[in-house]
């Protein structure tokens, strides 16, 4: 899905081309915790340094989660605003 310029002992350096993919990261993830779908995204100040998405939509689907997927974050939020305070 993304490459990376160069192979860099650092996963956050500089040489980052494209987004690295979390996806395998995420899928041990998903089936410990029993979720239909599970996305992430890795930032640092010049933006995206990794993403990923794995699993389906809704239980009961076969539609594969995407990165362009709409998530309903709800009240969610004050506790995300909370953390980078």
């Amino acid at each position: 899905m993304s490459a990376v310029a160069s192979v860099s002992a650092d996963p956050f350096a500089a040489s980052v081309v494209s987004p690295a993919d979390l996806a395998a990261l995420l899928a041990p993830i998903l089936a410990r915790h029993h979720l239909p779908g599970l996305a992430a995204v890795a930032l640092r100040s010049d933006g995206i340094v990794a993403e990923g998405a794995v699993g389906v939509r809704r239980t009961e689907s076969t539609t594969r989660l995407t990165l362009a997927d709409d998530f309903h974050l709800g009240s969610a939020t004050k506790a995300m605003t909370a953390t980078l305070i």
